[in-house]
């Protein structure tokens, strides 16, 4: 027989190895949780990435039409006479053609935006 202070040693020995245990099975089960999220989110970008086009985003990868449309604008005036924004609009902006066409043909992710206008420009529409 062991005496009352070896028994309380023992049995704490005993909880402490108890909760040790309970941690780790704690940590394997969200280490196993995070894996699994891990693999859901790689296999949504690796289908994500699928949806682009392969090739760089330019005029040389886009259809034979949206080429067609994108040099017509380039090659128009400027800004047609019936266009109610200054910087011109798909059709007589070959920048705004272009991205237009990008955007159209699913090269969106990889197209900039255009600069928003400033107060300026926006004081002569009032």
């Amino acid at each position: 027989a062991l005496p009352i202070s070896e028994k309380k040693k023992e049995e704490e020995k005993q909880k402490k190895a108890a909760e040790k245990k309970k941690k780790t099975e704690e940590a394997k089960k969200k280490g196993e949780e995070l894996d699994e999220a891990l693999k859901a989110l790689a296999a949504d970008a690796d289908a994500g990435l699928k949806k682009i086009p392969p090739g760089k985003p330019c005029l040389e990868n886009l259809s034979p039409e949206a080429q067609t449309a994108v040099n017509l604008a380039a090659a128009g005036p400027g800004v047609c006479s019936k266009c109610r924004w200054r910087s011109g609009c798909l059709a007589c902006s070959g920048e705004k053609a272009l991205q237009h066409w990008l955007k159209v043909e699913g090269f969106a992710q990889a197209t900039t935006k255009l600069p928003e206008p400033t107060a300026v420009e926006n004081e002569g529409e009032k």
